[in-house]
Parts: C-alpha cells; sequence; structure tokens
C-alpha cells in the first residue's frame, strides 16, 4: 500500500480513476433516491399544516365576526371545523 503510494507521488499521478467517479456516482444515486421520497412526504405534511392552520383561523374569524355582531355565525364556524376534523383523518 505504502510502495504503491509513493510510487504514485514519483510519477506524479493526479486525479481520480473512472471506478472511483462512478463508486461516487452510485453512492450519490442511491442517497438521493432514499432522501428525495422523504423530502416529498415532509412536503405534503407542510402543504396539510398550512391549510389546517388556515381553516382554524376562519373559524375564529367567524366566531368573531358572530360575537360582534349578535348575528350567531356558529353554523359556519361548525362546518369550518368539520372540515378541520375531516381534513385530520
Amino acid at each position: 500500500m505504502l510502495a504503491r503510494i509513493r510510487k504514485a507521488m514519483a510519477e506524479k499521478e493526479e486525479g481520480f480513476t473512472l471506478i472511483e467517479l462512478l463508486v461516487v456516482m452510485i453512492i450519490i444515486g442511491i442517497l438521493a433516491a432514499i432522501a428525495i421520497p422523504v423530502f416529498l412526504s415532509q412536503r405534503q405534511k407542510g402543504y396539510d399544516a398550512s391549510v389546517k392552520s388556515d381553516l382554524r383561523t376562519i373559524a375564529n374569524e367567524l366566531n368573531r365576526l358572530g360575537i360582534r355582531t349578535g348575528r350567531g355565525s356558529q353554523w359556519y364556524a361548525s362546518t369550518v371545523r368539520l372540515q378541520i376534523e375531516h381534513r385530520e383523518k
């Protein structure tokens, strides 16, 4: 092993062999194949969380509107809550 390193240094071989580059490319490909589905799954979970948050905000605002106007918008708020519950399943 040391003899090969000394020989390489004496001949001033530089760079990587084709096999070494292929091995690195295969390892990167395997890591990407693992990481991409995980990333896409997390992205979808983020979208779902955003929708749930928006629906809760709408329900709170409808309740606030019903309290302020006295018209009782509880029906609208309960409809939004049902959508939130359906989305969480």
